[in-house]
């Protein structure tokens, strides 16, 4: 299961679409708030989080925050894969994100199909061979 958490509707629909051309059957949970994904989290009675694409700037409880009270549960549904997302071009954005070990890697928004190729295959999420 993939789970996206971004506040942006837009974001959300262009996210879906890209991970459907990648993995058409990937099972996809989206959140537009922080709170409502840990919530999710912690309620997870079935089911694997094999990845989670988080962006940075939430209302209310922001990537970093979500993150942090992650990590507590962090064991309770395994490792998934964590990438954040940011259209900033704040370099601290990213060194900040790219630091805390819970983090596998940053993606600048708007997605590129290339990159979230890549991130599948790393999470075990796509069908496909390793990308070039």
């Amino acid at each position: 299961m993939i789970l996206v958490i971004d506040d942006s509707p837009e974001d959300l629909f262009f996210h879906r679409r890209l991970i459907r051309k990648i993995d058409p059957g990937a099972a996809i949970t989206e959140f537009t708030y922080a709170e409502q994904a840990l919530d999710f989290i912690e309620n997870l009675r079935n089911g694997l989080i094999t990845l989670i694409l988080l962006d940075i700037n939430l209302p209310r409880i922001d990537g970093f925050e979500f993150l942090r009270r992650y990590d507590t549960m962090r064991q309770l549904n395994g490792a998934p894969k964590i990438y954040v997302m940011s259209g900033s071009i704040d370099p601290n954005d990213r060194a900040a994100a790219t630091a805390l070990a819970s983090v596998d890697g940053y993606l600048s928004k708007p997605l590129r199909l290339a990159a979230l190729q890549k991130v599948l295959w790393t999470a075990g999420q796509s069908g496909q061979t390793a990308p070039l």
